[in-house]
């Protein structure tokens, strides 16, 4: 969780750090046995790193965090969520990654 988030809007590396935050989310979930299969019985879970936001809206943040090597973002119910996209990274809809988020209140 970020407080006062909305300072990041303007720096240069907001779309590598909402990459290496989704690739953090990404390899928390890769669990593997000693032989490096994943293990199947584990369902990956969805993470998140929240930005608070005082004065800007989290739309404003899509076009810059788009930017992170291969992050998909998309706007729903008044967030903004980001997922890895491409084929190293399956589930690649933003959309879809995160299905069912509560309203802002």
């Amino acid at each position: 969780m970020i407080d006062n988030a909305d300072d990041l809007l303007g720096v240069e590396f907001l779309g590598l750090f909402v990459s290496v935050l989704c690739q953090a989310g990404w390899n928390a979930n890769l669990q593997l046995d000693a032989d490096g299969v994943p293990y199947e019985s584990w369902p990956p879970f969805t993470l998140h790193f929240v930005f608070l936001l005082d004065d800007t809206s989290p739309a404003a943040f899509a076009e810059a965090a788009a930017e992170g090597m291969d992050v998909g973002v998309a706007v729903q119910d008044g967030r903004l969520t980001a997922t890895l996209t491409g084929e190293d990274w399956p589930g690649a809809d933003p959309a879809v990654a995160n299905p069912v988020l509560p309203s802002p209140a």
